[in-house]
């Protein structure tokens, strides 16, 4: 990654995985954590040998059971539509091979 520290100096980082079940470990293959640079961003919260797919699917699965528990929605219907709608477009001009203007649907308007 790419950013700057200010407007002079520029920072080059990399994402790595800290991932198990390589190189002889005998943990077995799994997500441990994800770094950029130093610094720790994402750390696996499943103790489980789980693909990334899982991992993602179990925090959709216990976050929607804290919604259901009375806590905040964290992929509201209306950003999910969006996001299926973006797909589609995004289909739409690759397969006309033309730029594609995309107007901001109405359930997303401010």
């Amino acid at each position: 990654m790419r950013s700057l520290a200010d407007f002079r100096t520029p920072v080059r980082e990399t994402l790595t995985r800290d991932q198990a079940g390589e190189n002889s470990n005998l943990e077995g293959f799994h997500l441990k954590a994800i770094r950029l640079g130093g610094r720790r961003v994402y750390e696996n919260p499943y103790p489980a040998r789980l693909s990334d797919d899982e991992i993602a699917i179990a925090t959709c699965l216990g976050k929607m059971g804290e919604y259901v528990g009375g806590g905040a929605p964290f992929y509201p219907v209306a950003e999910a539509a969006y996001d299926h709608y973006l797909g589609l477009s995004i289909q739409k001009a690759a397969d006309s091979g033309r730029p594609l203007e995309i107007p901001v649907p109405a359930w997303m308007a401010p």
